[in-house]
């Protein structure tokens, strides 16, 4: 197997270039015609870089093409030596990096929560001495834990971990205490809105209503009664869960028939002499009852004079009916009874389902949309009647 590194010369004379070569102490092992003015050399790798400079000498081009034996070897060696090195230079920094904490994660566990309860952590941290970048195993977390809670006395947790290049910071906030229900207190659930009763779970109290039934706002659900004896009953607080069906309605309009401006084809200009802020009228030109106008100025050709002539055109004008796409108009005002049955929802209100219908009267089209919505409408009496008063209040 020939062993060396192929080039490929190009120009004229190859042949004298090759005595040449020779004569300059650089072994030629193999040389072959690759063209008319192209001729492929075969030498050792440290003949290599003199080839290149008497070809540039010569005002020859030379290109490597490959090479064999132990220069191809030689070549192979010396890239997967650079690439080796590279690896080894990654996976050092990447073990650097992960020797140290640089981000920092703060977690509530809980399900109570406090307004700015991170930022407050956060800086707890940084007054305890912790700083992106320290090693991962100088960090005391127990200290770091007891440090936070020190300062947060509201937390009944706190863990602190590190994984990896994170510092993960996890808190845990008091619940607070459940309502207290005083089953003496006499008290009503009554409907919240107008609905049909899908189910009703009286937990303490008398049932009202059953399923099916259609109640109106304000219409007692559960009695806030129970029976004594045969002859006595007490008031007691009713507790229940009443699901119900209810509807949300809106509705979007907007007309078929739309109209735009238009040119009628009469026009009719006026010119005035203007220098400076005087002006003289040369033609007069009429008016319309609609129009536009445009206005252009012209030199006057000869003159070194800040003298010009405003010429003024104005067009007549008139409104006409153009053509409006339906089904275009359909889908906006599809989306805006949508969105405005959407804006009536309340806290607590499932969707069940949805549908728009379109009515035209003359040239308006109007859609309107209904929400259906499953949700919980039993509220103590004073809870409604602050909602009542609140439209009330509400209302213009």
């Amino acid at each position: 197997m020939l062993d060396g590194v192929q080039i490929r010369v190009e120009g004229l004379m190859l042949a004298r270039f090759v005595d040449r070569l020779t004569g300059e102490g650089v072994t030629v092992k193999r040389a072959r015609r690759a063209g008319l003015r192209e001729m492929d050399l075969w030498v050792s790798s440290r003949d290599t870089a003199r080839l290149f400079a008497l070809a540039e000498k010569h005002g020859l081009r030379a290109e490597r093409i490959g090479a064999r034996g132990w220069a191809r070897w030689k070549s192979r060696a010396r890239s997967q030596a650079a690439l080796l090195i590279g690896i080894l230079a990654v996976a050092g920094a990447l073990m650097a990096l992960n020797a140290r904490v640089w981000l920092v994660e703060i977690r509530v566990v809980s399900q109570e929560t406090q307004p700015g309860i991170e930022w407050r952590v956060g800086e707890a941290l940084t007054s305890l001495g912790f700083k992106p970048g320290v090693a991962s195993g100088t960090l005391d977390v127990r200290s770091l834990a007891a440090g936070i809670q020190l300062v947060e006395p509201s937390l009944t947790f706190v863990g602190v971990r590190v994984r990896g290049i994170r510092l993960l910071v996890e808190l845990g906030l008091e619940n607070p205490a459940p309502e207290l229900y005083d089953l003496d207190a006499g008290r009503d659930l009554v409907a919240l809105k107008d609905a049909v009763i899908s189910s009703i779970d009286a937990l303490t109290g008398v049932r009202c209503v059953k399923e099916g039934d259609t109640v109106r706002a304000g219409q007692v659900l559960i009695r806030g009664e129970e029976r004594v004896s045969d002859e006595l009953t007490r008031g007691v607080r009713a507790l229940g869960v009443v699901m119900a069906r209810a509807w949300y309605t809106a509705e979007a309009s907007g007309s078929l028939r739309g109209e735009k401006t238009v040119d009628t084809g009469r026009a009719s200009a006026s010119t005035e002499l203007r220098f400076r802020e005087y002006a003289w009228r040369l033609t007069a030109g009429g008016q319309y009852g609609m129009q536009r106008e445009a206005v252009e100025r012209l030199p006057v050709v000869g003159l070194y004079v800040p003298v010009h002539i405003v010429r003024t055109t104005r067009y007549e004008q008139e409104i006409v009916e153009s053509p409006i796409d339906r089904a275009a108009l359909e889908m906006a005002l599809h989306d805006q009874a949508i969105a405005a049955a959407l804006a009536k929802l309340e806290p607590g209100d499932e969707i069940a389902g949805q549908w728009v219908d379109f009515t035209r009267e003359g040239d308006i089209l109007t859609a309107r949309a209904v929400i259906e919505v499953r949700a919980d409408i039993a509220v103590d009496r004073d809870t409604w009647i602050k909602r009542v008063m609140a439209e009330v209040a509400d209302s213009p």
